[in-house]
């Protein structure tokens, strides 16, 4: 496949808890053992590299560019780099499809009563602000693949449904 031979991007993103880091760490697993050109990059994780740490709608948004400007580059380079990421704005959306070659785009979607179940980092509890699918909004993605991702049992059916689809 063209993403394997000439690099690209797999952008996985969903709201806090939906599962999206679990999800591609295990297709990371996979890839690596056939493939040697594979990066996973995680939101948080650039989030403490590039010391970014605003979470307003906006700043949200400038460090989506950031992860995705560093993608392009490793994309660039011959490289599968798969991403993690909350990134639910139709201005990444755009910037992605503009700006990406070789990009596949897709959505986890988790029930919120699920989410708030998970409450991964406490973030559903609404204690804490600037949550994206709390206080901040956020745009529905057409993307690529869309997975439903709420009973643990999802997790291996989806990773093989996403395996399949690369």
């Amino acid at each position: 496949m063209k993403l394997f031979q000439d690099g690209g991007v797999v952008w996985l993103m969903g709201l806090a808890g939906s599962g999206k880091s679990t999800l591609s760490r295990r297709i990371y697993t996979e890839l690596i053992r056939q493939y040697q050109n594979i990066i996973y990059l995680d939101g948080d994780e650039l989030r403490d590299i590039f010391g970014h740490y605003g979470y307003d709608k906006k700043s949200r948004i400038d460090m989506a560019i950031k992860r995705a400007n560093l993608a392009q580059f490793l994309a660039n380079q011959k490289m599968l780099v798969i991403v993690s990421t909350i990134s639910l704005f139709k201005e990444v959306y755009a910037y992605n499809r503009t700006h990406i070659k070789n990009y596949y785009e897709i959505y986890i979607q988790c029930s919120k009563q699920r989410l708030i179940e998970r409450n991964q980092k406490g973030l559903y509890s609404g204690e804490i602000k600037n949550v994206v699918g709390m206080d901040i909004s956020y745009d529905e993605p057409k993307a690529d693949l869309t997975l439903s991702n709420n009973v643990p049992s999802d997790i291996d059916k989806n990773i093989a449904i996403i395996l399949k689809n690369l």
